[in-house]
């Protein structure tokens, strides 16, 4: 995820790559980011992977305020100020990858953020959505293999296997 103080605005102060989103409620510090305290807003994205169609539910809980859209549509408004509380919402997929973004905020006190589903692909019991269904973008390389016309110039590249 990108880690932002207070708002989405700007660049993030952080980013790393969880496996599953799946913080219970903890202190008020988020584990790895000991200067992240309070005002912080954390965006997911990414992609989720359906392997057989169908109707999916989704339950995004968290404390403060989350959302979840899923190629554009939002699919979970659990927004505003609140103790860790817990919304649900459902949608048809069809097998693929499917474009998911995942907003949320905490102002004070305790902060804690879990997505689950319940579909074909999670044999019908609701669960937490496991990595194997999450990925993130294949990041991009900016490289200058001779010359890319003026200084500071590059070529981005997402093909190119930098490791």
């Amino acid at each position: 995820p990108e880690y932002f103080s207070a708002s989405f605005a700007g660049n993030p102060i952080a980013m790393v790559v969880d496996p599953t989103i799946d913080h219970p409620v903890s202190e008020p510090r988020w584990p790895g980011f000991p200067a992240i305290r309070y005002d912080v807003s954390v965006r997911w994205t990414g992609s989720l992977t359906i392997q057989q169609s169908g109707t999916y539910e989704f339950w995004l809980a968290s404390n403060d305020g989350s959302r979840l859209d899923i190629d554009g549509q939002l699919v979970v408004d659990n927004g505003g100020l609140h103790s860790m509380s817990t919304k649900s919402g459902s949608l048809e997929l069809a097998a693929g990858a499917h474009a998911i973004t995942i907003d949320y905020f905490q102002r004070s006190s305790d902060r804690g953020i879990m997505l689950e589903w319940r579909g074909a692909d999670s044999g019908n019991a609701r669960a937490t959505v496991p990595s194997a269904v999450l990925s993130t973008p294949k990041p991009s390389w900016t490289g200058c293999f001779l010359s890319c016309g003026s200084p500071g110039e590059g070529a981005n590249d997402p093909a190119l296997g930098f490791g």
